[in-house]
């Protein structure tokens, strides 16, 4: 997550533990979910980044001015050169002239200087201060680098849509916005300031004041601006707070399915951090049952059972949903094979994006939706039913149609080519039905 998205998170979780301190009993807590007020972090998300570009404009013009006008070191140095090349000399290097004979020569029977001290001065431009720009703006670059690599993500690519992006959607603002702020940046690059003090030095690994950065206004600008840029947020607290964002989101999702607590005597706790626990609770609707409980850290179980299966074996499927707030599929690496066995399916979902872990890695959606949109799709998935004919499905499967399909253990049938799970029951009106456990579109 960016420090925006951190910095939203954290004022919506202390907005949820207010709303926990009024409603104390969990069925209370679920009731009363409509009436608490949670704006989408995405779309928060993105207001910020027009404002950070707005900033990004900013100190751009800032770092082109001090290009203008840089702080310098002057130094000197005595040199020797000769004497037609010395505009005017001191009286100090006319001092060290006249004491070395090696500079003198015999002109006519006269001694005359051939040679003289002459004192030098050295404006040098690679100071601390402007070692510290350079790598601010190398720093602004790895950060416009990723913006353009998220937005891409977003791009919406064509599955059936009427429209693709069009000009005028939060994409494209951003697009033109990161377009201009690159071609500034390859101004400043092409700079003799960048290009002598980048070969010269290397970047910061931390910066300290120095009078400079304090007290000049336009290198104070700068500081101020690097300063926002590496705020950093523990990450266990920011995964647990996402942990707890997308609880709520999964409750609202349930909520809005029609589904009831069945334990309505459960009250909310708090660790010794002042914390709300998240318990594990089972909810009742649509001919299931669902149950949801923390899994370690990071991560929540929801397991799924069918009300009209009798066997218990076959009735249910757990289900491992991991929450992560980094964009890099480096959790896959994480999910042993033990994992794989135990849960049906084993997700991680990103603040944009649903990514499958148990059959190799793919994001599963490709086109961005809401997070209370993704929660709801990740759900309404895991309950998917139809009427279906037992004779075609017991051999092709309803999701890729390929004639690849095994029956398996616990009487669930297994398609061999998309790895998608059913099982068939009958349903309160005798009705043949196929419920996917596990559902693997075509890729």
């Amino acid at each position: 997550m960016r420090i925006v998205e951190e910095s939203y998170l954290r004022r919506t979780i202390s907005k949820l533990n207010k709303y926990a301190l009024q409603h104390t009993n969990y069925a209370d807590f679920f009731d009363g979910l409509d009436e608490l007020e949670i704006q989408p972090l995405q779309d928060l998300s993105f207001r910020s980044d027009l404002k950070y570009f707005e900033e990004l404009n900013f100190i751009f013009t800032v770092v082109s001015s001090i290009i203008a006008h840089p702080h310098i070191s002057n130094t000197g140095e005595h040199i020797i050169v000769r004497t037609e090349l010395a505009n005017s000399i001191s009286s100090e290097t006319f001092r060290m002239t006249m004491k070395d004979p090696t500079l003198w020569k015999d002109q006519g029977g006269n001694m005359v200087p051939e040679f003289l001290y002459y004192y030098q001065n050295i404006d040098e431009l690679c100071i601390y201060e402007n070692v510290f720009i350079v790598s601010l703006i190398k720093m602004i670059e790895s950060e416009l680098i990723k913006y353009n690599d998220f937005y891409v993500s977003l791009i919406e690519t064509f599955e059936g849509q009427e429209q693709l992006s069009l000009a005028g959607n939060n994409v494209n603002i951003a697009f033109n916005k990161i377009k201009r702020l690159t071609k500034k940046l390859k101004y400043i690059k092409n700079t003799r300031f960048f290009k002598e003090i980048n070969r010269r030095s290397k970047p910061l690994k931390a910066v300290h004041p120095t009078n400079i950065l304090l007290k000049d206004r336009l290198y104070n600008y700068c500081f101020k601006f690097y300063r926002s840029m590496i705020a950093y947020s523990d990450k266990k607290a920011l995964m647990q707070d996402f942990r707890i964002y997308h609880y709520v989101l999964l409750m609202r999702t349930l909520k809005n399915h029609g589904f009831k607590v069945s334990d309505r005597s459960i009250e909310l706790t708090r660790d010794a951090y002042g914390e709300v626990w998240l318990p594990k609770l089972e909810f009742s609707g649509k001919g299931f049952d669902v149950v949801v409980e923390p899994y370690e850290a990071f991560g929540l179980t929801v397991t799924v059972l069918n009300k009209y299966i009798r066997s218990l074996k076959s009735r249910g499927s757990k289900h491992l949903l991991l929450f992560e707030t980094q964009n890099d599929e480096e959790n896959a690496r994480t999910v042993s094979d033990s994992i794989k066995r135990t849960f049906m399916t084993v997700e991680a979902m990103y603040l944009w994006h649903l990514v499958q872990l148990d059959d190799g890695v793919r994001v599963t959606f490709k086109n961005p939706l809401s997070e209370q949109a993704l929660m709801d799709k990740w759900f309404e998935d895991k309950l998917l039913q139809s009427e279906a004919s037992v004779k075609i499905y017991k051999d092709y499967c309803p999701s890729c149609k390929k004639q690849t399909v095994v029956r398996g253990r616990n009487s669930h049938y297994r398609c061999e080519t998309c790895k998608s799970i059913f099982a068939f029951y009958r349903d309160g009106e005798k009705k043949n039905r196929l419920w996917f456990l596990k559902l693997r579109r075509e890729k």
